[in-house]
């Protein structure tokens, strides 16, 4: 599972090196909105310990998604490429 993660994030990476910067910066933000709705739904519902799990991976996921996102912005940044 670890080695499958890590190599989703590697795909993620590459592809929003792509991306123009309102597109990371709409990206970031929707990814936070899904974390802070995975966090609400993991507090308020009392899963089976399986789906607890899920869960859990999943936003451990957008958290990783969330790094690569902001270190993107920070390598533009430091570039000078990043336009906003």
């Amino acid at each position: 599972m670890i080695q499958t993660d890590d190599n989703e994030i590697e795909y993620y990476s590459e592809k929003v090196r792509g991306y123009e910067g309102h597109r990371l910066t709409a990206e970031l933000s929707k990814l936070y909105h899904d974390l802070k709705a995975m966090n609400e739904d993991d507090k308020i519902t009392s899963y089976v310990d399986e789906r607890k799990e899920k869960v859990s991976n999943e936003i451990e996921m957008l958290k990783r998604r969330i790094g690569v996102l902001e270190q993107e912005i920070g390598r533009r940044k430091k570039d000078s490429s990043w336009v906003w």
